[in-house]
């Protein structure tokens, strides 16, 4: 069974599958053969254009292109207004016509339609209950059932092979337990969280965000410079000028991406304003020098955890804006001991690699079996359960759904946990005295509503302790 692992980010987004008969995981590109996919989508007449090809038109078009699609669903409005359809359209609806651009770009690829996905999203997003529901509706608009949510920086750590010593740990082998920096530079924001890593279980620790240091703050600062530059040269300002702006923001973000692999870059743009061209050059150094800000902010971010740099053993860097080498230098020079990882994917696609490896152990543990619904026939949990105090699942994710959470057991007498939803007691799960204190819980809920837990010993694979409750319950 093929899987989908899509990093839906607010800007750019990109896709790995895997693929079961190959038994691989790839990053895939759009039809363009770019591997970052624009958030955007756009309407001429009642043509819709999604990604690179909308973002190309939306300075001549730009009351009918809508970029940060994602940022529509956060905000929970219920319609947006197309002037080119002459009315008001849903904004789930509007949404799913870039994930099933995203559908059909990975069915002529694999040959085969592929629905099943594993989505990353912020770590904020993740108690979001409202925003889920409406991400989930509108994937299966667009033709993709959503099988399991996932954090940006967990996906990160999946992506560098990070949780693969349980076989090792089965067969006895000394474990070391190693603390993970993750360090996720987006367009709107960036994320810095710390991971626990031993035998293969990865737990959280902390984690902060911020929006002040996003990379739209880097691309604002050398746009800024380059309007400042042209009026100069030219004395004709442009930034009133909303066509003009849009097509030298547009070529100032792909001057940052050349900038990361070149001391560097030129932008260009004919008839920029009142058909005056410009032609600037910007140097690494200037442009570290415009963004000063930014990459202090991105220091500061990280030192809000308080974090021992002896105590880190690796550091990550994901997202759009990890590639820009003053960050790898602030990051080596705030953690000069770690060991910065490198995957088998390019930092800025190790999320949806990392989705796609959840999504194929998902898959060999038989939990991506049931047949995807329609999206009016949509099955989804009634209410948010509970394992003690901790959220498994959320009110509203579709079913089914299945999790595996670590937890500590007892090795001299039994212990117990309390599954309920919504304050209302489902069941007692009792485990019984074990040889080890380190115990999964597995608890699946099928589409009918039957509930299934199952605990596990970590080092054996045993099971401790069995319990399903039918649906009715």
């Amino acid at each position: 069974m093929s899987v989908i692992g899509l990093d839906f980010g607010s800007h750019w987004a990109s896709f790995a599958v895997y693929q079961s008969k190959l038994g691989l995981c790839e990053v895939f590109a759009d039809d363009l053969g770019s591997r970052h996919v624009p958030c955007v989508v756009a309407f001429r007449g009642e043509e819709v254009i999604i990604g690179q090809a909308a973002l190309s038109q939306q300075y001549k078009n730009s009351v009918n292109t809508f970029d940060n699609i994602r940022h529509l669903l956060e905000n929970e409005e219920d319609t947006i207004n197309v002037p080119a359809l002459s009315k008001d359209v849903a904004t789930i609806q509007l949404v799913s016509h870039f994930f099933r651009h995203i559908h059909d770009q990975v069915s002529q690829q694999v040959g085969h339609a592929v629905k099943d996905t594993v989505i990353s999203v912020p770590t904020s997003h993740m108690t979001n209950e409202a925003f889920k529901t409406r991400l989930v509706a509108a994937a299966q608009a667009g033709g993709l059932r959503i099988k399991s949510f996932i954090p940006d920086t967990t996906a990160a750590v999946l992506a560098h092979n990070l949780d693969a010593s349980p076989v090792s740990r089965a067969l006895g082998s000394n474990c070391t337990t190693e603390t993970v920096l993750v360090v996720d530079l987006g367009y709107t924001k960036s994320e810095v969280a710390t991971f626990q890593v031993s035998g293969g279980l990865i737990t959280p620790l902390t984690a902060q965000e911020s929006t002040e240091c996003g990379g739209h703050v880097v691309i604002d600062a050398l746009t800024k410079h380059c309007t400042k530059d042209f009026r100069r040269r030219t004395k004709v300002s442009c930034e009133d000028n909303q066509r003009a702006m849009l097509r030298l923001r547009k070529e100032t973000e792909a001057g940052v991406r050349i900038l990361s692999t070149t001391q560097e870059t030129t932008i260009d743009l004919d008839a920029l304003a009142d058909g005056m061209d410009y032609s600037g050059r910007v140097s690494r150094a200037k442009f570290e020098d415009l963004t000063l800000l930014y990459f202090m902010g991105v220091k500061n971010l990280v030192k809000s955890l308080e974090l021992d740099p002896a105590t880190i053993t690796h550091v990550i860097l994901s997202g759009g804006f990890s590639a820009v080498p003053k960050t790898i230098f602030d990051m080596k020079w705030l953690f000069p001991n770690a060991n910065f990882l490198r995957g088998k994917v390019d930092n800025t696609e190790a999320i949806c690699f990392g989705a796609a490896l959840h999504g194929m152990t998902l898959s060999k543990e038989g939990l991506l079996d049931a047949p995807p619904t329609t999206a009016e026939n949509m099955a989804v949990m009634p209410v948010t359960m509970f394992l003690n105090d901790t959220v498994v699942f959320p009110q509203g994710l579709a079913l089914p759904l299945a999790t595996v959470i670590p937890v500590t057991g007892s090795t001299s007498e039994g212990t117990g946990f309390t599954l309920s939803h919504d304050g209302t007691e489902l069941a007692q799960v009792a485990v019984p005295a074990s040889d080890t204190a380190e115990l999964t819980v597995t608890i699946s809920v099928s589409l009918e509503g039957e509930v299934k837990v199952v605990v596990n010993e970590v080092s054996t694979g045993g099971v401790l302790s069995e319990l399903t409750i039918p649906s009715s319950a």
